[in-house]
């Protein structure tokens, strides 16, 4: 499993309704429970009627096709490794990075 940092700052935001969202744009990603509706996006794109935000986070995509039905037949203990193992891979490739900045 591959990830591959998306280079851009996302905020998590719980919103009144979502009427002021563009989902047209890319990385917007609602849900929504009986008790509020949950929002994360660019912070740029944070809407106007937020009513908390938090700033400063970072995103990941998982590279090529993700087979869903591999997932299915898996222990969750094996897939949350698996993810946790390429979060670390990946955060390694960024510090090598940054110290080359």
């Amino acid at each position: 499993m591959e990830l591959k940092v998306i280079d851009k700052e996302f905020s998590v935001c719980k919103v009144s309704d979502f009427s002021e969202i563009d989902t047209g744009q890319p990385y917007i990603f609602t849900g929504s429970t009986d008790e509020e509706r949950s929002l994360v996006c660019p912070t740029e794109l944070v809407p106007g009627n937020t009513i908390e935000r938090n700033d400063g986070w970072k995103a990941f995509r998982i590279e090529g096709v993700l087979d869903f039905s591999l997932m299915l037949g898996w222990p969750l203990d094996e897939v949350l490794q698996k993810t946790l193992d390429a979060m670390r891979d990946c955060e390694a490739r960024v510090a090598s990075e940054m110290e080359n900045i």
